[in-house]
């Protein structure tokens, strides 16, 4: 539901995609559909986890694309750019890697258009294996557990409504936390290595100076606190996520920015930002007026979450 809430601008009431494999609106906004119609390139590497393909989707070219479901970021089944699921082929390389490849090689490439490039990494999701040359970097007797963590989590204490991904046993150990805080540390860092590729590739490409990056999540994670290894909670840990913004022509007023935001604003920031009639559907705000210094912070956010499998929603308010 986050993916579709970001690519639409719309909440998932809006947009139809209350829970994973359920269908995006044909009615809602599309933003690599707005980018095509404006005359940008508009190219996807990585997970999509949406209904239909990138290529279906209003993206016009790519790299290798994953689907979702389980999976191993050493053997992922991956499918090439405009394939069909008989095309998949395991990976050759850590799944960090081979997407960043994709990415640099499509940044090097030349392009008679503006273009608009998402790469949906896979890392922060279970499995937590490190990457090659990053096992054993972090020491878990070296890592203290969240200040919030408990072994039971509320579901165990008769809250079905809070999600749990089940990959450390039951009670939870701070031994257990702390050994998946391990892999979870070596993952990110080698993520943050990867983005500074791009970073460069844009750089000698001439392009840094003249590019919107917008680096986010569609997800926060409890690693531990309230006994929670997972996502799809209300709690700050589900509720909070990355969002960094860089433009060197759009000068921020203020380095760091505590608005509260949503992945519903980036379409229309996106939109904004190249000039596109933002649709009058879109449920998302514009963070270019916060990003320059002005415009008007929210008060007050609402989540809801509906989980058909457990018959639950959740619901909370952040302000």
């Amino acid at each position: 539901p986050s993916r579709a809430c970001l690519y639409t601008g719309q909440d998932s009431w809006t947009n139809g995609v209350t829970f994973n494999g359920k269908a995006i609106d044909e009615r809602s906004p599309l933003l690599p559909r707005l980018l095509a119609d404006a005359g940008y390139e508009t190219a996807f590497v990585g997970k999509w986890h949406n209904d239909g393909k990138p290529w279906t989707r209003g993206f016009t070219t790519g790299g290798r694309c994953w689907a979702g479901g389980k999976f191993d970021h050493f053997e992922m089944d991956v499918t090439p750019w405009g394939g069909e699921p008989e095309d998949r082929q395991k990976a050759d390389r850590y799944s960090t890697n081979l997407f960043t490849d994709d990415a640099v090689a499509y940044l090097e490439s030349e392009h008679a258009r503006p273009f608009c490039l998402v790469l949906a990494y896979t890392v922060g999701h279970d499995v937590f294996r490190a990457p090659p040359g990053y096992e054993g970097k972090y020491q878990p007797d070296e890592i203290p557990p969240p200040p919030n963590f408990i072994p039971k989590p509320p579901f165990r204490q008769f809250n079905p409504a809070i999600r749990d991904e089940t990959v450390l046993p039951f009670p939870r150990t701070e031994s257990s936390v702390r050994g998946a805080l391990a892999e979870y540390y070596a993952m990110f860092e080698h993520l943050d290595e990867n983005v500074g590729r791009l970073l460069k590739a844009l750089e000698e490409k001439g392009l840094a100076d003249s590019t919107l990056v917008i680096f986010s999540s569609v997800k926060g994670l409890s690693m531990g606190s309230h006994g929670i290894i997972g996502k799809q909670t209300m709690y700050e840990e589900g509720l909070r996520t990355s969002l960094i913004v860089r433009h060197p022509k759009l000068a921020a007023a203020n380095p760091v920015n505590s608005s509260l935001v949503s992945t519903m604003d980036i379409l229309p920031t996106v939109c904004e930002a190249a000039k596109i009639p933002i649709p009058a559907s879109v449920e998302g705000e514009s963070l270019l007026g916060l990003y320059r210094g002005g415009g008007k912070a929210r008060e007050r956010l609402f989540f809801s979450y509906h989980d058909p499998n457990r018959n639950t929603v959740t619901r909370a308010i952040r302000t």
